[in-house]
């Protein structure tokens, strides 16, 4: 039987809100100033960001889309959308009070989550929301923990000699499983304080990103999937020379 996640709500809303924001931010305020808006004129006057001058998070992003919800959706799916939104508002405000989460809510912003990004064409951290929520495969989690210490792959390491050492079909189902298996790794190794291992498997199917990590990844690196590719190869570098290092240092 597969297990529940390894980890309880609020960690899970960590994992979750990290992921919102890296798709929300900077992509949300910089549609309003390619339209002439002022993003930060949208929040309140006690933000942080306003009278500290933090850095504008997932909280921050929804409170400009609330205000602006006609640059972003269709006008029929306006309301509903906002009403999405404040719902997990609400939910990320529980959560920073620390007040008692239940599973039921990390569910509920995963769902609502996935919906949002889905709506603003931000598929890949949709995806990994989506993946996040569902339940922990331990069989491949097992497989992988074998070959790591075993060392199968030579890193960096094509996903499809993962997809190929977990004999795995290109099948959607075991597409899911895969990437299930990548974004849970990520998320545990993000929690405990590390580089996640799943940053060493790369895509060489596109042809501007060739040997970089899948698209559901960059959240762990606090990017979003799209930002400059220059950028992104740049983190990367760095994660793969400390996950190197890592790895040595272990023997």
């Amino acid at each position: 039987m597969i297990p529940a996640n390894p980890f309880g709500p609020d960690a899970g809303l960590i994992i979750a809100f990290r992921i919102l924001k890296c798709a929300l931010i900077p992509f949300v305020p910089n549609r309003l100033k390619d339209a002439g808006i002022d993003p930060l004129a949208a929040l309140p006057p006690s933000s942080p960001v306003l009278k500290h001058g933090f850095e504008p998070d997932a909280r921050s992003a929804c409170k400009m889309l609330v205000a602006h919800p006609g640059f972003f959706f269709e006008p029929s799916e306006q309301k509903r959308q906002v009403g999405h939104i404040k719902d997990l508002t609400r939910t990320r405000d529980r959560w920073a009070h620390q007040q008692e989460l239940k599973s039921a809510d990390f569910q509920r912003v995963c769902d609502l989550g996935h919906k949002l990004l889905t709506a603003l064409e931000r598929r890949p951290e949709a995806s990994a929301l989506r993946f996040l929520s569902k339940p922990f495969d331990s069989e491949l989690q097992g497989q992988l923990s074998w070959l790591m210490e075993n060392d199968q792959f030579s890193f960096p390491a094509p996903v499809d000699a993962l997809r190929s050492a977990l004999d795995l079909d290109p099948t959607l189902e075991d597409e899911a499983r895969l990437n299930r298996l990548l974004i849970h790794q990520a998320a545990s190794g993000f929690l405990s304080g590390s580089l996640p291992t799943a940053l060493s498997f790369v895509v060489t199917s596109k042809p501007d990103e060739v040997e970089l990590p899948s698209p559901v990844l960059w959240w762990t690196l606090g990017l979003a999937h799209d930002a400059p590719v220059a950028e992104r190869r740049a983190a990367w570098q760095t994660a793969i020379s400390e996950l190197a290092g890592r790895r040595h240092s272990s023997y």
